[in-house]
This record gives C-alpha cells, structure tokens and sequence, in this order.
C-alpha cells in the first residue's frame, strides 16, 4: 500500500460515535463562553480624532486666501483698484547728467531736474559706451534707444 492509498483510506475511516461527540463539544464550549466575565470596550479615540482632523483641514482648506478669494469672486465682491501715489523722492540729481534706472516696469530715464521717462517694457537695460544711446532687452530682441525712448535699431533674436 502506498502512502497515498494509505492517507485515502484513514480519511475514509469514521470514528464511533464522531456526531456525538462534535455535539458534546459545542458544548462544553457554549458553556465555557457563557460563564465569562464580558471584557471592557476601550473607548474608542480613533474615530473622535480623524472626525477632529477632517474639520480642521476643512476649515484650514477653507480659510486660505485662494478658496477665500474664490468664495468672494463667487458671491460678486467689486474690485477696486487703487493705484498707488508716489511722493517725489528726487528733487535733482547730485551730478550733472542723467541717470538710468532698472525696475519692475522697465528702464526709465531720471533727468537732472528730477523729470522721469519709462523707456518701455524691456527687461534690463545699459548705457551705450559713450553714454549717447540706451541698450535695452527685450523678450526676444536687444534695442539701442534715444534717451527720450525713439528706438535707434533693434536686433531680433532667430527663431530656433
């Protein structure tokens, strides 16, 4: 016999009274459950914190400028724009000549009165060696300007 055929004919083998007994032990078992003492639930934090954590996000989510801008452009708040008043800083120059200043908006001329001229729109700007013409760049090209702004030539970067 093989152990193959041996396993078979074990399994196929039923022991006296088999009902029984599984009867019997259902219970023992049932008893033994009912006569415990039922243990204690922990109170639960868990849920209590993530329900504490999703409000806060919320409320963080909710209160940040973006969504709160977002919540005003909804309901139709105007825009007012207000532009900013400049005090006159510069009353003269402290040399004779003129002065070439870099900002935000473009390069502009300062004159020795104090009198000022944006150039355009460029993003940096230099005096020319001897002082009589502007270089200005632009997005895509670089620009010799007059000190009042005419441009004298420009040079276009080639599209590659």
């Amino acid at each position: 016999m093989t152990d193959r055929e041996l396993r078979r004919a074990l399994l196929q083998l039923k022991p006296p009274d088999e009902i029984g007994a599984e009867r019997r032990a259902w219970a023992i078992t049932l008893a033994a459950f009912q006569e415990r003492e039922p243990a204690r639930r922990r109170p639960q934090l868990v849920r209590p914190l993530l329900v504490l954590a999703a409000v806060l996000a919320v409320i963080g989510a909710v209160v940040n400028p973006p969504v709160l801008n977002a919540i005003r452009d909804a309901i139709g708040r105007t825009k007012e724009k207000t532009r900013p008043v400049y005090k006159q800083a510069l009353f003269s120059l402290p040399a004779p000549g003129q002065l070439l200043v870099n900002s935000a908006r473009g390069p502009w001329i300062i004159k020795p009165g104090g009198g000022r001229r944006l150039l355009g729109h460029y993003r940096d700007a230099s005096w020319s060696p001897h002082g009589r013409f502007v270089t200005a760049v632009g997005p895509h090209e670089l620009v010799a300007l007059e000190p009042r702004g005419t441009v004298r030539w420009s040079l276009a970067r080639s599209g590659r």
